[in-house]
């Protein structure tokens, strides 16, 4: 067994899978969830705990679990097989797979290593005499020495001091220059520190790994005051949320997240005991950061500041979030405070009431229509109306559109039926194209579809039933290409690999293997029941065999033929108990 294989022996699918996407065992060995490739409201994910694999039937992604680590994360297969191995406490052996594989694992490496030496010099400054002033200030916020160092603050001073310290670890150029921690002249080619007298907060991946930064301005009448890290092949911003690799395990014993501007919110409730909030990233909310969210729970409680523009983004946060099928709750904050400020004045507990207390978008929606619309006057309230429209006709359930709209209208003082009315003509009919697939596997008998389900899961039953399978199935059955690839990948020795017997279908018989493995309600065979399967198999050929002899006489125009052909059938009936 070689190294890969080794690993992937010693991997759980189902863990590896289950730490991103909330799983729900389905049946036996089979799991369902929301896939984290596409957007989807009704989960078409399944993973197969025996078999060590996972397959989408929305969007068709499938494979083993390097398959998926590296789908998630746009990782090479090395560096998923370094990450898997890490795991396991073993070490990656020093030889590579395709020079272009291998090249991007180590340029990704490369930046990754220039992000933790640039992250322990920051640290290092904060600490200084140079960063005495940040310190001070992150001490007037409320933040001690366990805050700081759970969230790996650190300052980033003026000057070239971060380029003289990232020289001295005579690191490759190139991986400097795309790391996004420098720029370089239009004018030669120097380079100098992007990040110079800031705040820095280090920005990390779903995974944990250190892949960016924002920075934040100390003084106050410094523009931009938050410079966050450039695009970089490690960094999407539009992609990442501050914080999602501490609170995934806490979204998800809640099934909740809270979801706040900036980075001090987010510290600030943490230091508060809230442990389920995230930031976006400098960036308006996006569907990418949507579907991180939805890995981990079903409902988001937005809290934005109170200003005009916190307001706004969180009115525009709560359109993408129903247009994605998130439940939503908007928490507005007394005293126009922000989630840090509440938590300094009031504490962990008071935030903590406020957030359940917090209301469902569209009462807090309905209250803001009032600061935005007159309802004493007709105008006022038919724009208020069509206003909020906008984000029922989002909600995906026709029933709830409704009730809705209709407490909608008796708020704001419409008829309900005028209300219902125009529900009707702004509600488009919904395509329900995230259904879960129905499995079947087209054309197969029950009687193919077990025992094909029981070859691939069970050795025993390989090595009593697949030759004759195939030897029957070869006289026409439609399941004879999964049979007798399940057939050469069992002849070739070592592990029996599912990957290895897709590898050898196209693309037709991968996804008729597919839906049977992962099929919903039908009984789990075992070895016991391969001798009835094998002469229910049998029988069909059989009867298949009877039939296009059938045919071949209706058609015989030839008086030597037919008597051999009604000697077969002959044979035939008697062997299927039909001869008078």
């Amino acid at each position: 067994m070689d190294f890969a294989q080794e690993v992937k022996a010693a991997a759980d699918i189902v863990s590896v899978v289950g730490a991103n996407v909330r799983l729900k065992r389905q049946s036996g060995d089979r799991y369902v969830g929301l896939c984290p490739f596409h957007t989807e409201k009704t989960p078409s994910f399944s993973v197969h705990g025996r078999l060590q694999i996972y397959k989408c039937f929305g969007c068709g992604k499938s494979g083993d679990v390097f398959n998926f680590l590296m789908e998630l994360q746009g990782l090479s297969f090395i560096e998923a097989l370094k990450l898997l191995a890490e795991q396991q406490g073993k070490e990656l052996p020093r030889k590579g797979g395709s020079p272009a594989a291998d090249a991007a694992a180590r340029k990704r490496e490369g930046l990754l290593q220039v992000h933790d030496l640039a992250q322990r010099f920051f640290v290092e400054q904060l600490k200084s005499n140079v960063g005495s002033k940040a310190m001070r200030y992150l001490s007037q916020r409320g933040l001690g020495s366990e805050e700081i160092g759970e969230f790996g603050l650190g300052y980033a001073p003026g000057g070239d001091a971060l380029m003289s310290y990232l020289r001295s670890k005579r690191l490759k150029r190139s991986h400097v220059l795309e790391s996004g921690l420098v720029g370089q002249s239009d004018q030669d080619d120097s380079v100098y520190p992007r990040f110079r007298d800031r705040l820095m907060f280090p920005i990390h991946s779903d995974g944990g790994s250190l892949i960016g930064y924002g920075g934040r301005s100390r003084l106050a009448d410094r523009q931009p005051k938050y410079l966050n890290s450039p695009e970089t092949p490690i960094y999407h911003k539009n992609a990442v949320l501050y914080n999602i690799h501490r609170a995934r395990t806490a979204m998800r014993q809640s099934n909740q997240v809270v979801l706040v501007e900036g980075y001090m919110d987010v510290i600030g409730v943490w230091r508060a005991g809230i442990r389920n909030a995230v930031a976006a990233c400098g960036t308006a909310l996006t569907s990418k950061q949507i579907s991180l969210l939805r890995r981990h729970c079903d409902t988001v409680v937005v809290n934005f500041d109170s200003d005009s523009a916190g307001q706004t983004a969180a009115e525009r946060s709560v359109e993408m979030l129903l247009r994605d099928g998130m439940n939503v709750r908007v928490l507005e904050l007394p005293g126009g405070l922000d989630p840090d400020e509440y938590c300094r004045e009031h504490g962990g507990e008071s935030y903590r009431q406020q957030l359940e207390n917090a209301p469902a978008y569209f009462h807090w929606l309905l209250d803001r229509s009032h600061t935005l619309f007159d309802l004493s006057t007709s105008d006022g309230r038919t724009k208020a109306f069509e206003r909020l429209l906008g984000s029922v006709v989002l909600l995906p359930d026709e029933v709830q559109q409704a009730t809705t709209v209709t407490d909608l209208a008796q708020h704001i003082g419409l008829p309900q039926s005028l209300a219902l009315a125009r529900l009707r003509s702004a509600a488009k009919p919904s395509k329900r194209t995230d259904e879960t697939p129905v499995a079947q596997a087209d054309g197969l008998s029950p009687s193919e579809r077990l025992l094909v389900v029981l070859l691939v899961s069970d050795e025993r039953a390989r090595q009593q039933f697949l030759e004759p399978a195939c030897e029957i199935a070869a006289r026409g059955l439609p399941s004879s290409p999964i049979l007798s690839a399940l057939k050469a990948v069992a002849s070739a020795g070592g592990p029996f690999r599912y990957e290895a017997v897709e590898g050898r279908l196209d693309s037709a018989d991968r996804d008729r293997l597919a839906r049977l493995v992962f099929e919903r309600d039908r009984p789990m065979p075992t070895v016991a029941d391969g001798e009835d399967l094998l002469a229910a198999l049998n029988r069909q050929a059989m009867e298949e065999q009877y039939q296009d002899l059938l045919r071949r006489i209706g058609r015989a125009d030839s008086a030597d033929e037919l008597p051999g052909l009604l000697d077969q059938k002959l044979q035939l009936e008697r062997e299927l108990g039909l001869a008078r």
